[in-house]
């Protein structure tokens, strides 16, 4: 027996450098980021606006675990280890005392507009450019095999 599992997801056609997330390693040929003239080697300094923070897949890993390590004990204990609503307080100034950004702060810079215009702001070759790239709404269905 199989379960069916549907996402949608925002294609641009865009393949990140693991080590630096801001630099493009590979633009699939079709894709929207292929159609506006992006290019592998491409450096992406602001989308939508919002300027790229730091890329570095290393430095982000290490502030994650940073953020796990100092909120560990505003979480409930268990396997989920949601934030414990007795420690609002303390978690909003655990927020408040430093800037969290960490790996998956990433994400929300291309799937921000879900499926709006992107503006991005590159650097190629010492020269700045900007691109606007429409993603596309794709949808996929993956069967999952189920525990007997």
């Amino acid at each position: 027996h199989f379960t069916a599992r549907r996402s949608r997801y925002l294609y641009t056609g865009l393949h990140y450098a693991l080590q630096d997330l801001g630099r493009v390693v590979e633009v699939e040929e079709a894709s929207p980021a292929f159609a506006v003239g992006l290019q592998p080697g491409d450096r992406i300094l602001a989308i939508n606006g919002r300027t790229l923070g730091d890329t570095d897949l290393t430095r982000l890993s290490e502030e994650h675990r940073r953020f796990v390590r100092e909120t560990e004990s505003y979480r409930e204990a268990g396997p989920l280890g949601y934030w414990s609503p007795k420690a609002y307080g303390a978690l909003r100034k655990a927020f408040a005392s430093q800037p969290y950004s960490y790996l998956f702060a990433f994400r929300p810079y291309v799937s921000e507009d879900r499926g709006g215009l992107l503006t991005l702001e590159i650097e190629r070759s010492g020269e700045r450019y900007t691109l606007q790239l429409q993603p596309e709404l794709r949808q996929e269905s993956t069967l999952i095999p189920l525990d007997q």
